[in-house]
């Protein structure tokens, strides 16, 4: 096997993930000469950039003159993956461990299903290494998603299989794609960005997919905060204006609505309120409505899937155990269930 592969961390503030990050990658078996990693600094203010320049002189440094995001600084990797004439891209977490064969399990993957878009490896938690960070993830059909078997362990019950989308600590995909469709989304600066990236990439008829023989190891930590709250749900309205069509859309707004009076509620008692806010001011503006409808006139114009096939792969509940209450359970999750079953009788193209 000969192909490329450029391995995109994008650095913030870091330094305490990387010497568990560099001592791994050291280790990885794929022929040192065919792959390269490419770091991207988002202007960090601590030393993990002069630290990376030091444990590994041989990669790419790319070095950001402000915080272009998760996004951003995958994008920057990514152009530079195209420009110099790589086969392939992998996204990888700052916060992660590799095993040696990791990147060995995935190339040949790749090589072997033409059909898949992206492909993540079986991504485990850090320091609880026998607990699953996740198997791949969910989409349900109103924009949410979120991880699958997060925080249980591991007994061999993953299998290779397809998956609404594969999760942006390590998902490795396609340049030729890439150099088509793009990476990820500049406008969503973080959270969901791997979301839509999947939804791209099957609405044009390929595949995401989990080989669980490739592993890695994940410091994750449940980011709950206000912050994420005003980019998790401004993004979730931009995934759904982009990809449904417009017939799908007035259809789901009642159910839309029903969800948006219970995230007030919840950003309410968890004092995120003003957040949840500031996200309906995002589409407010001219100029966002310019970028929205600019993407999705070409998304549109790509797309090979009709909706009602998206929807039947998705789901119609939310199962996330860092956020599972009562009320979700007995109440939200039949409550969208019932209209997504209603909504499959309808919906025909």
């Amino acid at each position: 096997m000969n192909k490329k592969i450029a391995v995109i961390v994008t650095n913030y503030n870091g330094m305490k993930y990387m010497p568990d990050l560099f001592d791994s990658l050291k280790l990885t078996k794929y022929p040192a000469d065919l792959w390269k990693l490419v770091f991207v600094d988002n202007n960090s203010t601590d030393e993990s950039l002069n630290y990376a320049k030091e444990r590994m002189p041989f990669a790419k440094f790319i070095e950001n003159k402000e915080n272009l995001g998760y996004t951003g600084g995958n994008n920057c990797g990514a152009n530079w993956a195209i420009e110099n004439n790589y086969d392939y891209i992998l996204v990888l977490n700052q916060d992660v461990i590799v095993t040696p064969d990791w990147l060995n399990i995935l190339a040949k993957t790749m090589e072997d299903h033409p059909e898949i878009a992206c492909l993540q490896p079986k991504i485990m938690l850090h320091p609880e290494t026998n607990k699953i960070n996740t198997a791949g993830n969910k989409i349900n059909y109103l924009g949410f998603g979120y991880s699958t078997l997060n925080g249980v362990v591991d007994t061999g019950q993953i299998q290779f299989s397809e998956v609404n989308y594969c999760s942006g600590a390590c998902v490795m995909t396609r340049v030729k794609l890439i150099e088509k469709v793009g990476l990820f989304d500049n406008e969503m600066f973080f959270d969901l960005e791997d979301l839509d990236l999947g939804w791209k990439t099957q609405i044009l008829g390929y595949k995401n997919v989990i080989n669980p023989d490739a592993v890695i190891y994940h410091k994750y930590k449940f980011g709950g905060t206000g912050k994420r709250m005003y980019y998790t749900e401004r993004n979730r309205w931009i995934v759904f204006h982009k990809y449904y069509k417009t017939a799908t859309k007035i259809l789901l707004i009642p159910m839309m609505i029903i969800m948006e009076l219970a995230l007030l509620v919840f950003s309410l008692k968890n004092k995120w309120l003003k957040y949840k806010v500031k996200s309906y001011f995002y589409f407010l503006n001219a100029k966002n409505w310019s970028y929205l409808k600019t993407s999705r006139k070409k998304i549109q114009s790509l797309r090979t899937v009709k909706d009602i096939d998206m929807i039947k792969k998705f789901t119609p509940i939310i199962d996330f155990q860092e956020i599972n209450n009562p009320i979700l359970k007995y109440l939200g999750n039949p409550i969208m269930t019932l209209y997504y079953n209603l909504i499959k009788l309808i919906i025909k193209w």
